[in-house]
């Protein structure tokens, strides 16, 4: 009987660890994640900056 118990202790510390694992790896997904978003917001601001650069140049060519 002892044998189960402590077979079903390490198999639920074990699950606890993929557990723990699998979150903490959940969470940076989240955090790239949300630094990607951010990235892409600023190159299309930047993006529009610059076209609105070009349309004003090709204005003062005429």
């Amino acid at each position: 009987m002892a044998e189960l118990q402590n077979a079903r202790n390490e198999a639920w510390e074990s699950a606890e660890k993929w557990r723990k694992l699998y979150n903490t790896e959940s969470e940076q997904r989240r955090t790239d994640n949300q630094l990607a978003q951010q990235a892409i917001a600023s190159l299309n601001e930047h993006l529009q900056k610059i076209k609105g650069i070009d349309e004003e140049t090709q204005f003062d060519c005429y």
